[in-house]
């Protein structure tokens, strides 16, 4: 029996995850028959529209104070590339990160890779993992500018140069690979206390956009103006829908992008599982699920996904069991996961069932998820690519290759201002002009 906490999370998602058109169709059958929503989200919307509301202020004040340099960002000496996403997560972010990590690397470019360790760490565990070896450097915590300029500053000394506006210059003649050569800032949209030269948003197109609204009524973090300050969108998971469910999240896009936006695709390759038992180098062939029975356990932002790409996998059957993203598994959910994977072997005698994780699940607690190493639970390990054919992909590489080379040849921000001030007095224009009109309603 789920908690109270649990179905009010459930209901906060399926109010965010419901597209404007669904909501106006719902608002009819409720002024008809009476049905609609069910109770529970009812009564949660006043209060999630007032918080959203009180939340959008506060994102309007904020970025006030930094156009009008109350707030100051930091600016470091060598390039800042910044992964984020519009929405809550689910995103890609964190493989996109491990995407570009590997890209610099084989380029020569040491990266420090900036990240606040949210949720126990379990994305963190999972970089360091992926990138063990390499001279990739991490920097954790709330502070992500101190973290850098710390960072920074102890190579600096090591190094014997001088930490200021020309210290990237100096560092130049250094063997490549040593020493920091960029930065790449994780869940950096909404991180205004940092300037960075290029921004990169990632969209997940399964979920896609909801219903448009600020969170927590909604799933966006900011309104969609703000993708007026990205270089480049990657609409992650691209291969998993339809191309008419493409087409609509694209011209949804295309009002609000910048111009000289980059928008690429990408998707989520998976390579082979392992055992829970700890040996990750015992690699289990994809295979394995071919014609079988899958249940998918998952703490993840769009546990939706998971179920796509084992289905695409050659899986008979997809069974989830979903999990708040971020969440820490304990005895009475590995008993519901041990309960749920004998209800499959009973329903299906005659197949063979898997019990599947992600990576970034297993990571977070392996100690706690290797207890279902009885039942042969198994981790899937897979990694972002970028795909052809869902927008300028050449671009993207040339971009990458400018930043490698620490010639960045995109305008870092300029226009930034410009739309902040636009963007703001749209905002509040739109924001005046709905409560007029919910007064003239009242009134008459």
């Amino acid at each position: 029996m789920a908690s109270w906490k649990e179905r009010v999370r459930k209901a906060v998602v399926r109010i965010a995850t419901t597209t404007r058109r669904d909501e106006e169709e719902e608002e009819d059958v409720t002024r008809i028959i009476g049905g609609g929503l069910p109770l529970l989200e009812r009564s949660l919307l006043p209060i999630l529209t007032l918080a959203s509301a009180v939340h959008t202020c506060g994102i309007f004040i904020r970025r006030l104070l930094y156009q009008f340099h109350v707030l100051h960002r930091t600016r470091l000496p060598i390039p800042v590339m910044s992964v984020g996403n519009m929405t809550w997560g689910g995103t890609g972010k964190t493989p996109m990160v491990e995407y570009l990590a590997h890209r610099f690397l084989s380029a020569g470019l040491c990266p420090l890779i900036l990240t606040r360790g949210y949720g126990g760490g379990d994305e963190v565990r999972l970089l360091q993992k992926h990138l063990q070896g390499t001279s990739a450097k991490f920097g954790v915590g709330p502070n992500r500018a101190l973290l850098a300029l710390s960072i920074l500053h102890q190579q600096a000394v090591q190094n014997g140069s001088t930490f200021g506006a020309d210290w990237s210059k100096q560092n130049k003649a250094k063997e490549a690979g040593e020493d920091v050569g960029i930065v790449i800032l994780d869940d950096g949209m909404q991180h205004l206390s940092m300037a960075r030269d290029i921004d990169i948003v990632m969209v997940n197109v399964v979920s896609g956009l909801g219903n448009g609204r600020i969170v927590p009524r909604g799933p966006l973090r900011e309104p969609l103006q703000g993708f007026k300050r990205a270089q480049v969108v990657v609409l992650h998971h691209a291969d998993l829908v339809t191309e008419q469910q493409l087409r609509s999240l694209r011209g949804m896009l295309d009002h609000v992008l910048g111009s000289g936006t980059i928008v690429i695709g990408s998707r989520m390759r998976p390579h082979n599982f392992y055992k829970v038992d700890g040996n990750s180098n015992l690699k289990i062939s994809l295979e394995a699920m071919r014609d079988a029975v899958v249940l998918c356990v998952s703490g993840i932002g769009c546990p939706e996904s998971l179920a796509l790409i084992l289905q695409q996998g050659g899986a008979l059957h997809v069974e989830r069991l979903d999990f708040s993203d971020h969440h820490w598994f304990d005895a009475e959910d590995l008993e519901e996961i041990r309960t749920r994977l004998w209800q499959l072997h009973r329903r299906f005698k005659e197949h063979n069932v898997l019990l599947v994780m992600t990576e970034k699940d297993y990571m977070r607690d392996s100690a706690t998820m290797a207890q279902l190493s009885d039942v042969g639970a198994l981790v899937l390990q897979s990694s972002l690519e970028i795909i052809s054919g869902y927008g300028d992909e050449y671009a993207f590489d040339e971009l990458l290759m400018s930043v490698a080379a620490k010639h960045v040849s995109v305008v870092t921000k300029t226009h930034e201002p410009v739309h902040i001030c636009s963007d703001l007095k749209a905002i509040f224009l739109q924001f005046i002009s709905k409560c007029f009109r919910r007064l003239q309603i009242q009134v008459s």
